[in-house]
């Protein structure tokens, strides 16, 4: 199937069905009648990934329990920073970003 995208530009595109499909599966306007032969089929990758997609939708992404227990010890001023592990974390990135 071909799709014109030169008419793209507040017309309608025109689709060019393959040269093997039947004929009488489209309608006037475009579409396809009811009963149509067409069939997707998902990867397996990609059943996974809108799986994951949908388990994940309604997640932030960000643990906020986490996030209060911060704001609480940087109030109360027992957050404590720990410069060795930031510089061994900025290291590893810098080597990675490097490769």
């Amino acid at each position: 199937m071909t799709i014109d995208t030169k008419s793209i530009g507040g017309h309608t595109p025109v689709v060019t069905p393959p040269p093997n499909h039947d004929k009488s599966a489209v309608t006037t306007d475009g579409g396809t009648k009811q009963g149509s032969a067409d069939k997707v089929t998902f990867t397996v990758g990609a059943e996974q990934l809108r799986h994951l997609e949908s388990a994940l939708q309604g997640s932030s992404g960000v643990d906020m329990q986490k996030v209060e227990q911060i704001k609480a010890a940087i109030a109360d001023g027992t957050f404590k920073v720990d410069s060795e592990q930031i510089a061994t974390k900025l290291l590893e990135l810098e080597a990675k970003l490097t490769r």
